[in-house]
């Protein structure tokens, strides 16, 4: 490959490093035929004469052949299929193989863009970015004046992840809690925003919440993330 090898490895390890799902979108489509069906863990960058080869989990592995292959950092076009997300962009190939021991597709035109987010990444970066603001969170359950730490509000959480799965978001926190959102009908919840204190989840199946004394599920409902030193939920759709 002509672009220098370094940095088509630290862009591509830059979008993996951001903590939200990738997915691959390969010259035909969506890798597991729609998004978020597939998200990859990445194990390695490896580029060599005339290839990149990029190793995923689950034993698959993409390489690009070719002296001209071109890897750099795009914002996808808004559309249905990709919602504008970041992502990598793979390039100038002369061939492209796709594999894992019991599989292959082969390329030999298109581009193949590794995507953050993939399905309903909107939520993700909306809990993510929330988060990354560095004040303390504490979670209002479903339920009136139900909190997670208890009352008064005696629980400050951070971020550890936030992972999507279809159509299912995971929020993990400190301290051995987690939230775990079920869609409704195939469709992610809805992650809504008031101001920069206050964010809610709602439109949800089923929540099952994970705490060390043990587990709860809720039926549908709202759940409030309350950042800082907010003393009520102004805002917050009844």
């Amino acid at each position: 490959m002509t672009q220098n090898g370094r940095v088509a490895v630290k862009t591509i390890k830059a979008l993996f490093e951001r903590g939200v799902p990738v997915d691959l979108y390969l010259p035909d489509g969506w890798s597991g035929g729609r998004p978020g069906e597939n998200q990859f863990n990445l194990k390695a960058v490896t580029p060599q004469p005339g290839k990149l080869i990029v190793n995923l989990g689950g034993g698959w592995r993409l390489t690009a052949h070719g002296e001209a292959v071109s890897v750099r950092p795009i914002v996808t076009k808004v559309r249905d299929e990709l919602r504008g997300n970041p992502a990598v962009e793979i390039s100038g190939f002369k061939e492209l193989i796709y594999r894992n021991p019991s599989r292959e597709r082969r390329y030999d035109e298109g581009v193949a863009m590794f995507v953050g987010g993939g399905y309903g990444s909107f939520q993700v970066e909306t809990i993510m970015t929330f988060f990354d603001q560095g004040a303390p969170v504490d979670v209002y359950l479903p339920g009136a004046d139900r909190e997670a730490g208890g009352r008064p509000i005696d629980k400050r959480f951070q971020l550890k992840s936030v992972s999507q799965r279809s159509a299912d978001i995971t929020v993990e926190l400190d301290g051995g809690y987690s939230l775990t959102f079920r869609g409704e009908a195939g469709d992610a919840p809805t992650v809504g925003q008031s101001g920069r204190k206050v964010i809610f989840i709602s439109e949800f199946e089923k929540l099952t919440y994970r705490y060390p004394e043990g587990t709860t599920t809720y039926d549908g409902g709202i759940v409030t993330f309350v950042a800082g030193e907010v003393k009520q939920l102004e805002g917050t759709p009844s």
